[in-house]
């Protein structure tokens, strides 16, 4: 459970996105957003100052999180200018599994930093998260089941 609802923060806190528009933009922000989302979970949870050190290992672990965003995103960017229109199927299949591949291994990441943070929270503080991963957090932030179908002309 407690896995599931890191994993889903970090799905939340990274905003990873698939639109070019939203992704240069989330290259050119850079730390200006994740700072933000740092300052506003530290709110939210009620860091106290004896939980510093815990709470070092989360920042640190949401700002290689979004660095790994950034750089998926410039990557993509970067292939997407350099091959345009003759990027086919099979390479848009191929970016998304690194894109996948690196939300995996943020969410682990923000796992690992983020269970002795909850371990030395106060019931209070686990309730505030709780109430925060259960309700702001999407498991699915896209589209699931089989696509719509078409009306035909």
């Amino acid at each position: 459970m407690k896995l599931r609802c890191a994993g889903i923060v970090l799905v939340l806190l990274l905003g990873l996105v698939a639109t070019p528009g939203r992704a240069a933009s989330a290259v050119a922000d850079g730390d200006g957003a994740v700072e933000a989302r740092i300052a506003a979970l530290h709110d939210r949870l009620g860091i106290s100052e004896e939980q510093a050190p815990q709470w070092s290992t989360v920042v640190a672990a949401m700002r290689q999180n979004d660095l790994a965003v950034r750089e998926g995103i410039a990557r993509y960017e970067r292939l997407r200018t350099a091959i345009g229109s003759r990027l086919g199927a099979p390479d848009y299949i191929d970016l998304l599994e690194r894109a996948t591949e690196i939300r995996a291994e943020g969410i682990v990441r923000f796992e690992l930093a983020f269970r002795p943070l909850y371990a030395a929270m106060s019931a209070d503080q686990q309730q505030r998260a709780d109430a925060y991963f259960r309700d702001k957090v999407q498991v699915f932030p896209f589209p699931m089941g089989p696509a719509p179908v078409s009306p035909s002309p």
